[in-house]
């Protein structure tokens, strides 16, 4: 689509001409149902030419257009201009002048349609090149004296309805409405459209609804980045404004993190986690409040529908008009994540107070993982999905998981980087068990990470490959398929320093570095496809992820070539926007090729720009410690970097960065008494 709007559950897709064509992947989205499929601007049922058209933000974009030759109207004669704003509405304003020498009469036409179909059917069916199978026609009310109409989905169960409403008279067309104009030489006139969508109110589930009105709440002070990198700076500047748009409100005064736009206007548990750790030294509170509302959706019973355990962690929660919401359980990895990330949160703010609020769903979280490493006698986390196939790890296709030949496996799963997890958080829960008394468990967890780092090393690693395997297949073979899984336990840190060394050089080879990020899977192995989901393209949040392992390392060389690459990688992406993924093919091809159905903007996606910044800046926190550590990384074309307002322990500090020579230097100011900085 050439425009993009996003705000909180909201999304709208136009074409060039600030239109909505039926047909494709454009249209009105509100709670990942499509409300309006069809808005067309039309003069005397022509088609209008475009001159110029500019995206201001992620809620506004503007279109200016001219007539086509009409009989009494002649080429050019008008010009046109289309501005889309979306808040709670969808508001539109089309400001027409005349710069003919005579009066100019016209009709203008607005063809308007809905089809209330699923964001999801409307992705998957453009996927596969289908034509979307309709399944309500709405009912059409048209209100002349309040120039509205309204559109309504038919059925005991229909999701709602939207009104269009306009600031001067028009009447009912077969399509929509028209409206009859005449304008003087010189003169201009404006023709302003409300765009409203109308649901039920959601139930709350657990205490917790995604609100879908917007509410007022003070503005979030965020760094903010000054560098003579104009790329940096610029995609800094767009994901702060993408991290802003894509959080909603949530009851109990917390704000949820949307996952992208189009395909996941939902509350992931997995996609908030990463995306809160990559931008813990911007916005602290997009973890903060992630915790707090997983830990409220925490499982309670045992549902085989929605695979809900005492203690597992949430995969998503959906907003749907058909039924309120929906609550899933099925990934295995957002529990350990839980875990992992709240501890990175007290490193980096120092808010014990929230380890001790959340010490209940802690301890029911180490409970699960302990039970599911018990279930099948093997000490591994594994998974088995319903249908045998689908993946429950974040590559989630159903054939992300293959042999070096090509073959997929068989499930149970027990894929590498999911035991790089646990063993992470078995290590960090074991120091809150132990700072809450709990000395007997603590001991038994640490005896569990050292038996699972142990099992990593001897049972995962392939010596010919200088890499893990991705995953143990149902009997417990090697899934030898190289894929850049292993780069998580690099962050994870459950890997020896020779180890690392390794994983590094094999995943900064040419069968993986693409020269703008990661491959998913080496360009060498069978299942390699450049343009597939999974299976051979990059995805800057796995970048990101790896480029922090490799950080936690120390392995800065390594870590400078990869960040070249995301800088390199941004330049190309318009807007600099990093989108969900895209292709793995080489930078000797050009540019970063986008994925066709990728989603842009994505919130990990945009996390990954926080988190490179990060690492340019080589920053760790240890705020309970009072410490920071320096590590800075000199890349190529950045000289001067300074990023005001950091949060940091419950402070804001500035962090300047000055590379001369090759050499990086970082000068912290701001820090109150008792604050050390430590160089490498």
């Amino acid at each position: 689509m050439a425009f993009a709007l996003h705000r909180g559950l909201a999304y709208v897709c136009l074409d060039e001409h600030g239109d909505m064509v039926p047909g494709g992947q454009s249209g009105f989205f509100v709670d990942e149902l499509r409300i309006l499929s069809r808005w067309q601007l039309r003069l005397g049922r022509r088609a209008l030419i475009v001159a110029d058209g500019k995206q201001f933000s992620s809620t506004e974009a503007r279109q200016a257009l001219t007539n086509p030759e009409l009989p009494q109207l002649r080429y050019g004669t008008l010009l046109i201009v289309r501005q889309q704003r979306l808040d709670e509405t969808l508001e539109e304003r089309i400001t027409i002048t005349n710069h003919g020498d005579c009066e100019a009469r016209f009709e203008l036409s607005f063809d308007a349609d809905a089809d209330f179909a699923s964001t999801y059917a409307v992705r998957m069916t453009a996927q596969r090149g289908r034509h979307l199978e309709r399944r309500t026609t709405p009912t059409r009310a048209f209100d002349g004296a309040r120039s509205t109409l309204t559109l309504t989905a038919r059925g005991r169960n229909a999701p709602g309805s939207v009104a269009l409403r306009f600031n001067l008279p028009v009447v009912r067309t077969r399509d929509g409405v028209r409206a009859d104009i005449a304008l003087l030489p010189g003169h201009t006139t404006s023709v302003e459209v409300d765009i409203r969508p109308q649901f039920a109110r959601r139930t709350p589930l657990r205490g917790v609804a995604i609100v879908a009105t917007r509410q007022a709440r003070p503005p979030v002070r965020v760094p903010v980045l000054r560098t003579d990198h104009v790329v940096l700076e610029r995609a800094y500047a767009r994901a702060t404004d993408d991290l802003e748009s894509l959080r909603v409100p949530v009851t109990r005064g917390r704000r949820g993190l949307l996952a992208g736009v189009p395909g996941y206007l939902a509350l992931f548990a997995r996609d908030s986690f990463f995306a809160g750790y990559q931008t813990l030294l911007h916005d602290p509170t997009i973890l903060g409040d992630a915790l707090r509302l997983f830990a409220a959706l925490q499982g309670r019973r045992h549902d085989r529908k929605t695979r809900e355990e005492p203690g597992r962690i949430a995969h998503a929660l959906h907003p749907w008009p058909l039924s309120g919401q929906r609550l899933r359980y099925f990934s295995v990895d957002a529990t350990p994540l839980f875990l992992v990330v709240l501890d990175e949160y007290v490193r980096a703010t120092g808010d014990f107070g929230l380890v001790d609020e959340l010490r209940a769903p802690v301890r029911r979280a180490v409970r699960w993982i302990e039970a599911r490493l018990d279930r099948d006698g093997n000490g591994l986390l594994t998974y088995e999905a319903p249908d045998g196939q689908s993946s429950f790890g974040w590559k989630d296709s159903p054939d992300s998981v293959r042999f070096a030949d090509g073959r997929i496996a068989r499930q149970p799963i027990a894929l590498v980087q999911h035991q790089g997890y646990i063993a992470d958080a078995l290590g960090r829960a074991a120091a809150w068990l132990d700072r809450w008394s709990d000395a007997r468990a603590a001991e038994r967890l640490l005896d569990r990470r050292a038996a699972l780092v142990a099992r990593i090393e001897r049972d995962f690693w392939l010596p010919n490959a200088r890499l893990h395997a991705q995953a143990l297949d149902c009997d417990e073979r090697r899934v030898d398929g190289r894929t850049s899984d292993p780069g998580h336990l690099l962050w994870s840190g459950v890997v020896d320093e020779r180890r690392a060394r390794q994983v590094a050089k094999t995943l900064l080879g040419d069968a993986f570095f693409s020269g703008f990020g990661i491959r998913t899977r080496a360009s060498d192995d069978a299942g390699y496809n450049p343009i597939s989901y999974h299976n051979g393209s990059v995805w800057p949040f796995d970048t990101s992820i790896i480029l922090a392992g490799l950080v936690r390392q120390g392995l800065v060389g390594d870590a400078t070539r990869l960040a070249d690459g995301m800088l390199e990688a941004l330049a190309g992406f318009p807007h600099h926007r990093p989108p969900e993924l895209f292709s793995g093919l080489s930078s000797r091809f050009g540019g970063p090729i986008q994925y066709p159905e990728s989603c842009s903007p994505q919130a990990f996606s945009a996390g990954s720009v926080m988190l490179l910044v990060r690492a340019i800046l080589g920053l760790d926190v240890d705020a309970p410690r009072r410490r920071i550590r320096c590590a800075p990384l000199a890349v190529a074309g950045l000289s001067e970097l300074r990023l005001s307002r950091v949060p940091l322990g419950g402070i804001e500090a500035d962090v300047a960065l000055a590379v001369d020579s090759g050499r990086a230097r970082v000068r912290v100011t701001g820090l109150p008494k008792g604050w050390t900085i430590v160089a490498p």
